[in-house]
């Protein structure tokens, strides 16, 4: 079972703390996913960037209707940092 996102925090530009349910939080580097297409490309704004929220169900986070990341995509690319 993968666990869900309980809460985001940005550690600095680009960089998000995310906590799983299963009590590990992960270090996400958003500059990894700005070139997929010039959506993506918005989080280099740091004021888009710190819109930053939890999808309904902690199944990922959003922006907006057209920059999201999912859980599977953050657990898979990013570091346990406790």
């Amino acid at each position: 079972m993968i666990p869900q996102i309980i809460n985001v925090k940005i550690v600095r530009d680009l960089i998000l703390a995310v906590d799983f349910s299963d009590g590990k939080t992960r270090e996400y580097d958003c500059s990894n996913i700005t070139n997929r297409n010039e959506n993506f490309k918005k989080l280099e704004n740091f004021n888009f960037f710190k819109t930053v929220h939890i999808d309904a169900g902690g199944h990922g986070l959003s922006w907006d209707d057209y920059v999201d990341v999912s859980e599977y995509e953050i657990l898979n690319n990013s570091e346990i940092k406790s």
